[in-house]
């Protein structure tokens, strides 16, 4: 009888300590089960960022190729321009030599009609 009484109480303190495990294990079942809904709303917000950084970089290279558009047509205008007054340097350089020697021809022509009128008599 003793025996049996033994058992029984061994029987219930088994049936207690299954019990606390259980629970146990059901508590740590919901502890995880919140660490993974965590988890996964900071692997969300993570992915948020990432995507909106991806949009903010891909915003930024078409900023980027703009200005590099912009910046090759400015040098193409410029170059432009600089063509355009070395030219217009190299007509003035030719104007005042061409003026020089207009300049130098009428005064030989006068110095050869004085001297021809000299000769003449004039």
């Amino acid at each position: 009888m003793q025996q049996s009484k033994y058992l029984l109480l061994a029987c219930v303190g088994m049936r207690l300590l299954a019990r606390g495990c259980f629970t146990c294990l059901a508590v740590g079942r919901l502890d995880s089960a919140k660490q993974l809904e965590s988890l996964q709303l900071q692997l969300h917000v993570i992915a948020e960022q990432r995507d909106n950084a991806l949009l903010q970089l891909s915003s930024a290279q078409e900023t980027i190729s703009s200005y590099a558009l912009s910046l090759s047509n400015l040098q193409m205008v410029l170059e432009q321009f600089q063509a355009g007054e070395i030219a217009d340097l190299v007509y003035s350089a030719q104007c005042r030599l061409l003026r020089r020697k207009i300049l130098f021809v009428i005064s030989t022509m006068l110095s050869l009609t004085v001297t021809v009128a000299g000769i003449i008599g004039f």
